[in-house]
């Protein structure tokens, strides 16, 4: 938290504009939230991995995934699997999160963005996301 703080310090003693202040904290905070969320993905696939294995699953290969928060790009890496008896594979990670194959965009991301086109076309939705969160897409 400490570290946070100076962070803060740090940003706005460098900065004499207070809405360049806060664009740059801004930036800061969603770098944080996505480094330390990927980071949280990755251990729960560790975890989930090991407990597939402990099932006689097989470990096929770790990909790497991104998947668009509001708050910015989430990188991370999940281990597709094998069930034992099956010739198919899938990622369990991607299964306990609740994300369907090629999902680029949250959920959360996905149903602010259809409401926010049923109300606006598309052009003004996409300029709108970009505008006030992490998220760009075309329209």
């Amino acid at each position: 938290m400490q570290l946070i703080i100076s962070k803060f310090k740090e940003i706005i003693k460098q900065t004499n504009d207070m809405i360049e202040a806060e664009k740059e904290i801004k930036r800061y905070t969603e770098a944080l939230i996505t480094d330390c969320l990927g980071a949280v993905f990755e251990e729960i696939d560790g975890v989930i991995e090991e407990e597939k294995i402990l099932e006689g699953w097989k470990r096929v290969r770790q990909d790497n995934r991104t998947i668009h928060f509001s708050f910015g790009a989430v990188p991370f890496s999940r281990t597709l699997m094998q069930a034992p008896n099956q010739d198919t594979s899938h990622y369990p990670l991607d299964q306990f999160l609740h994300l369907r194959p090629y999902q680029r965009y949250s959920s959360l991301v996905e149903v602010k963005t259809a409401e926010l086109a049923s109300e606006a076309d598309y052009r003004t939705t996409a300029r709108t996301l970009q505008e006030w969160t992490n998220v760009t897409m075309s329209h």
